[in-house]
């Protein structure tokens, strides 16, 4: 609830998010790390020991984009007024 990280579990154990984002990291990182260690493996357990890792889950739209068929997609979606992604167009967004 907090985002506090408790445990890292396999993508096919429980309810099912998208699997994927983006790592905003301190530079202290580097003291987790050991040579050899996989990062969401080894560091981040010891991160977790330490209730030092957190996570935001995004309830918003989020769809990836690494196919020619995805951008068709989004494509379509742009033509036809559905884009989700474009927050400032929203009513309430700050800068609208």
């Amino acid at each position: 609830e907090n985002g506090l990280v408790d445990n890292i579990r396999p993508i096919d154990s429980g309810n099912l998010w998208i699997n994927g984002g983006f790592f905003i990291l301190r530079r202290e990182i580097f003291d987790y790390m050991e040579a050899g260690d996989e990062l969401v493996v080894q560091p981040f357990q010891r991160l977790i020991r330490e209730q030092q890792l957190v996570s935001y889950r995004n309830p918003g739209f989020w769809a990836c984009m690494d196919t020619f068929k995805e951008k068709m997609m989004f494509d379509d979606m742009y033509a036809n007024g559905h884009t989700p992604w474009a927050v400032w167009e929203q009513q309430g967004y700050p800068h609208a």
